[in-house]
């Protein structure tokens, strides 16, 4: 929930009218999950690294979709995943 007030407070100082036309929306939850609620997405961008394959998030993408996420531990590497017109996913380092 801090997250989430300290959100809403830095977007307000400048750029208040994207909250309050609804055009940006801030969402408690975890982030790992994705947001299945407002999906199918077109693209997701993911700037915190995922342990491993982020299938829940895969799983959102619309087909013809992208996914952009750093994955890994110790070592990260930058991904993406491309969701096939099929439901197929490629996958890109």
């Amino acid at each position: 929930p801090q997250l989430v007030d300290l959100s809403v407070k830095n977007i307000s100082k400048n750029h208040r009218h994207l909250l309050d036309d609804g055009a940006l929306r801030i969402v408690l939850g975890d982030g790992r999950a994705g947001y299945p609620a407002e999906g199918p997405y077109d693209a997701i961008h993911v700037g915190a690294a995922a342990a491993e394959r982020p299938q829940s998030l895969i799983d959102q993408l619309r087909p013809g979709g992208r996914l952009v996420v750093p994955v890994g531990v110790a070592n990260q590497s930058m991904m993406i995943y491309d969701k096939s017109i099929d439901g197929s996913t490629v996958t890109e380092r």
